[in-house]
């Protein structure tokens, strides 16, 4: 049986000056035991799904850790979100709660020599607030400032109260001021200066990143290999054949079915689940309303989410590891309520609601199905599609690459009539779910493209993350799951599991960390 973490389990920050000294070195790097014998061969290769075209960390990558071998990052993440020291080795929140200071190691560089300075750190995060694309722009949409106080104190102001701050850390990446201003954004593309570990031995976008340890020893990281290789392989298939040949070493965060879990298991692989995502489809509100379509009636919404067989779906293609779902959030996270049960599958109901709303014989819709084959496995849309066929709803499947995906999302690109766009944690409080949910959201983009608005959701969900009282702020975070569950604006289907595949003969990876993976403490045993 594959073993499932319940890994997305919150520590509520403190809000007094916060953790322990910064850590000498990575987490524990799994040193060899007694009947080990490490590989002379320490160049580890990872198959992944969701490639960024970019080395700087402003680049859109859906596995953020990837900048984590050239970068260091104000805080990190240990198990369970919690946050720990990296760069910062402390920091505080003042009476009001809306401003944090942060003290900062002094004895971290940047390749060229140049020391890591509160400085850089408020320049990386200026340009996140600035910049469209950043993953972490989506956590500190409450940031009204940020400044250096002197080269190791970090001073960054919000609007409101945000708890969620030091959480955001592990995703601030501290980049050259000096350099960035001198090459700009498409020389940090190529060319980046972090101050990790690693140094860039090979990239092509969209291809392959190779990554080398650095001659000159880190200050505070301890890395147990030599070189880590990611290539993007978007097709499943592919990452099994891989891994059967000893092409790859390692997969992390696949999207695999269950049948193809079970595969690698039975191959020899060792298989981690991780029940992290809400892979629950978006009906665009803004789509629907502004054209007149039959998704702006709710009776129409709650017939498509009756016509859908969660459980059947979630047996067949991914024999249970999956769970069938009837809210917007993730189990086991800050915005998940367990009253909520998942939503039934009742075809007769189905029919009824759309005969009450005019639609006797159905419709179609013709703005399509959006989905991206690298986060999901094309059998889900096409499930949903036999579903709603079933009660005459035809809707053509828009299979879409990432990165034009991605602008759909992000209201860059019109929206199709259903988005398969699901939701994850990516720091212990779901706040990027603000990113794109919610009115105005993404901010500034025209009305006919957002995903939804409800004032009343906005309000309480935003209370919930200013909320100190962690009994106070958890039923906030009910209280909103129950509005949009309410509003149903989502076509519901199942909380995924995502996989960290890797041979037997590669340890050190993190097994209680889905999000900020650190494989400097990965090795490869004979």
């Amino acid at each position: 049986m594959i073993r499932r973490l319940a890994s997305l389990c919150f520590v509520f920050l403190t809000l007094s000056a916060c953790s322990p000294s910064a850590p000498s070195a990575a987490p524990s790097s799994g040193a060899s035991t007694p009947t080990e014998r490490r590989a002379e061969n320490q160049v580890l290769t990872f198959g992944i799904n969701r490639f960024s075209d970019t080395l700087s960390p402003a680049g859109f990558t859906s596995n953020p850790w990837f900048y984590a071998p050239l970068y260091d990052s104000l805080t990190a993440f240990g198990p369970n979100f919690e946050v720990r020291p990296w760069l910062a080795t402390s920091w505080e929140l003042n009476p009001d709660g809306t401003v944090w200071t942060f003290t900062l190691r002094n004895d971290v560089r940047f390749w060229n020599g140049d020391p890591v300075t509160a400085e850089d750190l408020a320049y990386t995060i200026d340009l996140a607030l600035k910049q469209q694309g950043w993953i972490l722009r989506s956590l500190i949409t409450a940031v009204s400032g940020v400044q250096a106080l002197n080269p190791t104190t970090l001073q960054i102001t919000t609007r409101t109260v945000d708890l969620s701050i030091p959480s955001a850390g592990p995703l601030v990446y501290a980049m050259s001021k000096k350099v960035h201003q001198e090459i700009g954004d498409a020389g940090y593309a190529s060319q980046p200066m972090g101050s990790g570990p690693y140094e860039v031995v090979q990239f092509q976008p969209g291809s392959i990143a190779h990554f080398r340890v650095r001659s000159e020893r880190h200050a505070f990281r301890k890395v147990e290999n030599r070189e880590l290789i990611f290539r993007n392989i978007v097709e499943n298939a592919q990452v099994i054949n891989g891994l059967r040949t000893g092409e790859l070493d390692a997969a992390l965060l696949r999207n695999f079915t269950g049948e193809q879990a079970d595969q690698l298991r039975s191959a020899g692989m060792t298989v981690i689940a991780y029940l992290n995502t809400n892979a629950s489809m978006k009906i665009p509100q803004g789509v629907a309303e502004a054209k007149g379509s039959p998704l702006a009636d709710k009776r129409v919404r709650e017939a498509l989410n009756y016509a859908i067989n969660r459980e059947a779906m979630t047996q067949q293609l991914f024999k249970g590891f999956n769970k069938p779902t009837g809210q917007g959030g993730t189990p086991d996270s800050q915005y998940w309520n367990p009253a909520l049960q998942p939503w039934p599958y009742d075809v007769a109901k189905a029919r009824q609601l759309l005969a009450e709303a005019g639609y006797p014989n159905g419709f179609k819709l013709t703005g399509g199905l959006d989905f991206t084959p690298a986060a999901q496995p094309a059998e889900v849309p096409l499930a949903v599609q036999g579903y709603l066929r079933e009660i005459g709803v035809e809707i053509e499947i828009n299979s879409l690459e990432l990165a034009v995906f991605s602008d759909k999302v992000s209201g860059r690109q019109p929206k199709g009539d259903i988005v398969s766009a699901g939701a994850g944690d990516r720091n212990g409080w779901f706040s990027a779910y603000r990113g794109t949910t919610g009115c105005n959201r993404p901010p500034n983009i025209a009305r006919d493209q957002y995903f939804y608005c409800n004032p009343l959701w906005d309000q309480t969900f935003d209370a919930a993350l200013v909320e100190r009282d962690p009994a106070r702020r958890a039923e906030l975070y009910r209280r909103a799951a129950q509005i949009e569950r309410e509003d149903l604006w989502l076509l519901f289907t199942y909380n995924g599991a995502s996989y960290h595949v890797h041979s037997p003969k590669i340890k050190g990876i993190p097994t209680d960390q889905q999000n900020q993976i650190n494989l400097d403490s990965a090795y490869r045993i004979q």
